[in-house]
């Protein structure tokens, strides 16, 4: 197709993406999945890491086809979910840390700035683990801020518990995603505990 291409790494998630797709196809029609398939299957995972190519091929099964070439603006769709996720959550997050008078200023310019920011725009063109893992720790990062936030005012411990969990389990998918953040997210959730 013209335009964006999935290559490299983008590519590799496809292929991955599309034996997924077989695989659940063969399972919930009843036929049986080829033991070469399986094989590559398993050594695709193993590289490509389960969060990217399970989102894709989530997509792609509720859509009931396996992906080709030519659907690659579906995977591009994909991302700008991330994006628009990405831009909701530092939103929200420069709200809450805002002061009251100018929360709501402050937000919008952080929004903006994020959502017009040209690298995440530019990252919105590849089916790649980097927004996914930004969008999903920025949420993390708007999750612990409301978990601090109600254990200040110790209004409900159960509902701070729950997004604490919440949150725990987003930083669990990001370094499921992106391997290469764990000092960042050990540093993170060291600072979130004291």
């Amino acid at each position: 197709p013209t335009g964006t291409t999935l290559v490299f790494d983008s590519g590799h998630y496809m292929g991955t993406v599309q034996l997924l797709c077989q695989a659940v196809q063969a399972q919930f029609g009843g036929t049986p999945f080829p033991a070469s398939d399986s094989h590559k299957l398993n050594d695709y995972l193993l590289l490509d890491g389960p969060l990217i190519p399970l989102v894709g091929t989530f997509v792609f099964t509720l859509l009931g086809k396996i992906p080709q070439a030519s659907d690659w603006r579906l995977f591009i769709y994909i991302e700008i979910f991330f994006q628009a996720l990405a831009t909701a959550s530092i939103t929200s997050l420069a709200f809450n840390l805002g002061n009251e008078k100018q929360a709501k200023y402050l937000a919008l310019g952080t929004g903006l700035a994020w959502a017009l920011y040209p690298a995440a725009i530019l990252s919105t063109n590849s089916f790649l683990g980097e927004l996914p893992a930004t969008a999903l720790l920025l949420l993390a990062l708007r999750l612990m801020v409301q978990t601090l936030k109600l254990k200040a005012a110790a209004t409900s411990s159960t509902t701070a518990k729950i997004l604490a969990l919440i949150s725990g389990s987003l930083l669990t998918v990001v370094f499921m995603s992106k391997p290469a953040l764990v000092l960042s997210l050990v540093l993170l959730v060291t600072l979130w505990m004291a």
